[in-house]
């Protein structure tokens, strides 16, 4: 059987592609403002629930890149959870990612950490940080930021 180049190419590019897909699921990458008065929280990271409504365990957050103007701390915190069709509202530990600029420091800086649950799925989060002067501070992300993994 004879294959040709330009046919083995076209696959290695079609698999490529669907493995590129794959990892673009596992990584979020985003740009924030915030202020260099205050801290910002960068994302809020908790266990799924399982299907009888438990809590798993939660998920490990681990910083790869630090920011070189200011300070990213991960710390334990609690949130509500809603209730659903088919589990009651709950208090859920979470560990949260908060970044403050050094003082007077204004421009950009840049994070990234990974979030690994119980499952062992792994997510990389790199944020690209605007850091202005004074203002209030973007205390809360979006909901899609708080992930339960």
């Amino acid at each position: 059987m004879h294959t040709s180049i330009p046919s083995v190419f076209a696959a290695l590019m079609l698999l490529g592609g669907c493995a590129g897909a794959a990892l673009a699921q596992d990584a979020d990458y985003r740009t924030v403002t915030v202020s260099n008065t205050q801290v910002a929280r960068l994302g809020a990271h908790g266990p799924a629930r399982d299907k009888d409504c438990a809590l798993r365990t939660p998920p490990v957050v681990r910083v790869i890149d630090a920011p070189r103007s200011g300070q990213l701390q991960i710390r334990s915190a609690k949130i509500k959870l809603s209730a659903t069709a088919s589990c009651p509202a709950i208090e859920a530990p979470v560990q949260a990612v908060l970044f403050r600029a050094k003082p007077n420091f204004t421009g950009q800086d840049k994070v990234s950490y990974s979030v690994t649950g119980a499952s062992g799925r792994q997510v990389t989060h790199t944020i690209q940080i605007v850091v202005k002067a004074g203002g209030p501070s973007p205390m809360r992300p979006s909901r899609d930021r708080e992930t339960a993994i």
